[in-house]
């Protein structure tokens, strides 16, 4: 009898082990999201500087004079108040950093008008998720949409004319992408999705203004704004795409991906070049560092981690 109590104590111990460390890594990874900060790559030196120094910084944008990044800092909820977020404004030269966006509500994905006069963001404050503009002279917010459909990630044109955002279908829990004027108006739907294996993914806006690309399975689509597909890149033996985001200077996109041979929770930055159709991994991280948004001008990329 002794020998199967000691078959029974390895097996215990073992497993006690292994739950304690999958606990441990949940609460590791745990305290990485709940701590996340803002961090500058360099994409010609390699070079990576910590910008933020404390709290849950996310979905970082660029002031299109390079002067100031915009992003969503997260509350986690206390003594019956729930989790929220405000938006900050971090002056580069200075370091200093202050609330622009301050609701109670949860506010993110912050992208700046071509002029700087307005921020556009997501934001639940009111009830419902809805994009919004923020006047920075006047700090009036205004609803850009006003309804029960749930929209996210607003990205503007660089020509400033429309905002390109992603919207949850209300049947089939299929999102579609959609894009609407910066003064408000009429919602324009680009994407019909009838399986959920090509639902679009990370929407970004072309260099010109003039059309879209974003994820479709392990695709990148290419769609001018009446909805037709005008081109694609083949993204096979590349899994968990994300991240979609077009260089402003250079024939280039970036994104994060995942080779689809490695079983890890390793990511890779990778490049697309249009000049001669070249795919090469530029930064190897892990599937935390999320949120990257070029620099102005294209030489530095902004993520969280």
């Amino acid at each position: 009898m002794k020998t199967p109590i000691k078959i029974l104590l390895i097996i215990a111990l073992v497993a006690a082990l292994f739950v304690g460390g999958i606990a441990l890594a949940i609460f590791s990874l745990t305290r990485r999201i709940d701590r996340s900060e803002l961090w500058l790559y360099d994409l010609d030196t390699g070079q990576t500087v910590r910008l933020t120094g404390s709290g849950s910084n996310v979905t970082p944008a660029f002031s299109p004079d390079g002067k100031f990044l915009v992003y969503a800092h997260r509350i986690p909820a206390s003594r019956g108040k729930a989790a929220s977020s405000t938006i900050e404004m971090l002056t580069l030269e200075k370091g200093a950093e202050n609330t622009i966006i301050d609701n109670g509500g949860y506010n993110y994905s912050p992208t700046w008008s071509p002029d700087m006069r307005s921020i556009y963001y997501a934001s639940d404050h009111g009830g419902q998720r809805d994009i919004w503009e923020l006047e920075l002279e006047t700090a009036v917010s205004k609803k850009i949409t006003d309804d029960k459909a749930s929209e996210r990630e607003p990205r503007l044109s660089r020509d400033g004319k429309w905002i390109l955002f992603t919207q949850r279908a209300e049947t089939g829990g299929i999102d579609e992408i959609h894009i609407i004027p910066s003064g408000g108006g009429d919602k324009i739907r680009l994407t019909e999705t009838k399986n959920i294996l090509q639902m679009p993914k990370s929407p970004a806006w072309l260099p010109d203004s003039k059309g879209i690309a974003f994820f479709r399975l392990v695709e990148i689509a290419i769609m001018d704004l009446e909805g037709n597909i005008k081109g694609v890149i083949s993204l096979a033996g590349l899994n968990n795409l994300d991240e979609l985001r077009f260089n402003p200077t250079r024939p280039e996109i970036i994104f994060k991906g995942r080779p689809a041979r490695e079983l890890s929770f390793q990511f890779y930055l990778y490049s697309f070049t249009f000049e001669n159709n070249e795919l090469r991994p530029v930064r190897k991280s892990g599937f935390v560092e999320t949120g990257y948004t070029f620099s102005p001008d294209g030489r530095q990329i902004v993520f969280s981690k």
